[in-house]
């Protein structure tokens, strides 16, 4: 019998076999070890993940409110992206101070140039640059390039999203976990969790002249300004031309707010039907019960119905005021509504946050944009009104 064989009477192996046997586990254990590090240091290329209906229609809560989420997002024009939470603290998550072409990786290295935001419900942010990318950044702070490939002044291509121009001004998640994107070409594109692109809505035009065309959503003209997406699978298009476009999953455009006037300013406080009210749409906004939420100069609330009434914001650009939200000065072009309808406003140093009961205060920023729009301090981490900021967009 052999010598590497235990006794029958339960004794120890012999001296050299325990050698061998102490040798070959180490290896393997050196062996299992390398392989956690290589997993820990190399993170997985990530898809677009499902996500909550709509970043835009369902969005979450900020420093006062009483919404049930956590935290909101900014986007700074100075290329950061920051998260306040609920306790009112800021944090840099994205950005390194400067525009450029976006780097894969820790996402606080990275060049970007923010003008849009959507967050999905596992936590990952993404953000419209207007360099001619869609990143995406997950909660352990990774960036991901998931769509263009830095043109900006071409037709986007429909296949590899990664693979196509795109030019994006606005950004929404739909509850199959697609991203809308509002390009300023003319088109609204849609990515896929699987990385495709393929265009619902926009013709190729020169200089963006003609307004939408109700009927074929792939036969109409847009010059989109915004983009959002409501529970059931509608998406909404602001246009420059003074309009709201309403594109059905069947792929039919309708106009659903605005007269075509868009040079004269907002004139109209409401109740009134949105179809016969000026309208500027910088940004749109969502909530769970299919209200659309325009920043408009002011803030107007528009209704499944079609009525449009004003909920925040005199008229009068300015810094906001607390107290009755209609009553208050405002400089917002980007907005968002959290699942109680809480409205956050993307305003030009600060994040105004308007309660369901019409009472608004300053959530964020210390207003420095207002008072010298050039000025260039970078936010800074701790109170969030203590930070300077210059907001273009706000998911929650």
């Amino acid at each position: 019998m052999s010598d590497v064989n235990p006794p029958n009477d339960g004794g120890r192996w012999p001296a050299h076999a325990e050698r061998w046997l102490l040798v070959g586990a180490i290896i393997v254990g050196v062996a299992v070890l390398a392989m956690l590090i290589v997993v820990a240091v190399r993170p997985v290329r990530p898809v677009v993940t499902s996500s909550s209906p709509a970043a835009s229609a369902s969005p979450s809560a900020a420093s006062a409110s009483p919404s049930i989420v956590s935290a909101f997002y900014v986007a700074d024009r100075r290329a950061y992206v920051m998260r306040v939470s609920r306790d009112g603290q800021v944090s840099i998550v994205a950005g390194a101070g400067y525009s450029g072409t976006p780097m894969e990786g820790p996402a606080t290295n990275s060049p970007m140039s923010p003008v849009g935001l959507a967050v999905d419900k596992g936590g990952n942010i993404y953000v419209a640059d207007s360099a001619g990318y869609v990143e995406k950044i997950t909660p352990d702070g990774y960036l991901w390039v998931v769509a263009g490939n830095g043109v900006t002044d071409g037709a986007p291509s429909p296949g590899p999203a990664e693979a196509s121009p795109i030019a994006p001004v606005g950004i929404a998640v739909d509850g199959a976990g697609d991203l809308l994107v509002a390009d300023k070409n003319g088109y609204i594109e849609r990515i896929t969790p699987a990385g495709q692109l393929s265009v619902i809505a926009g013709v190729k035009q020169d200089f963006y002249s003609f307004p939408p065309v109700e009927g074929p959503a792939s036969k109409s003209p847009l010059f989109p300004t915004s983009v959002a997406v409501d529970g059931a699978g509608n998406v909404f298009v602001g246009d420059r031309h003074g309009y709201i476009a309403k594109i059905t999953p069947g792929g039919t455009l309708s106009f659903f707010a605005g007269t075509g006037d868009y040079g004269g300013g907002h004139r109209d406080r409401g109740p009134v039907p949105a179809l016969q009210s000026s309208i500027y749409p910088a940004g749109l906004a969502i909530d769970l019960a299919g209200n659309v939420y325009v920043a408009n100069g002011v803030i107007d609330k528009i209704t499944p119905g079609g009525v449009l009434t004003v909920v925040a914001g005199n008229g009068t650009t300015g810094f906001p005021v607390p107290g009755p939200a209609v009553d208050s000065y405002l400089a917002a072009d980007g907005l968002a509504v959290d699942r109680v309808g809480t409205l956050y406003l993307a305003d030009l140093g600060n994040i105004d946050q308007v309660t369901v009961d019409g009472v608004l205060s300053i959530v964020a920023g210390t207003g420095d944009g207002h008072d010298a729009p050039d000025i260039q301090h970078p936010p800074v981490a701790g109170p969030a009104t203590d930070s300077p900021m210059r907001p273009v967009a706000v998911a929650v």
